[in-house]
Order: structure tokens, then sequence, then C-alpha cells
């Protein structure tokens, strides 16, 4: 039996960036792998990195930073009008 194809295999992770993300994530294990999915999803497909390599931390926090501020501005309008405050 073959391997499947890369889009079809499970990405992996550098043990230190999951080690980083659990601390990031002090220890929340939905946080981590959150964030451990998003940045496989993010990642799959794109740039020059063999399929096979596991993602590093720099892959990671690439793929997360712009994720997490992309859902920070989208509730950020809503939460600063919960607080009557404004954006500007």
């Amino acid at each position: 039996m073959g391997r499947a194809p890369a889009s079809r295999r499970p990405q992996r992770a550098e043990p230190a960036t999951v080690a980083d993300l659990d601390a990031l994530f002090r220890g929340d294990l939905r946080g981590t792998f959150r964030a451990l999915d998003a940045a496989a999803h993010g990642l799959v497909g794109y740039g020059p990195r063999d399929a096979d390599a596991p993602m590093t931390a720099a892959d990671v926090r690439a793929v997360l930073c712009h994720r997490y501020a992309e859902e920070l501005a989208a509730s950020l309008p809503d939460a600063l009008a919960a607080t009557g405050a404004t954006s500007d």
C-alpha cells in the first residue's frame, strides 16, 4: 500500500512548537489544538515547505498572527459598542 497524497496526510508539528502553543494557551488543550488545526489548514499547499516537514514555530506564528488579527478586527467594533467606547 502506497503513501497517501501529501494533501491527505496529517500535518505534524515540531515538539517545541506544540510546547510553545501549550504555554501560550496556559494548558488549555482546546485552544492549543484549535491553533494547531488552524495553522495546519493555513499551511496546506502553501510555500516551498516539504509536505512531510513538521510545522515550525515560525510557520504557526505566521498563520495565527493573521488569523487572530482578523478575528480581533471583526469583533472589536461590537466589543467597543457594548462598552460605549469608539475605535477612533
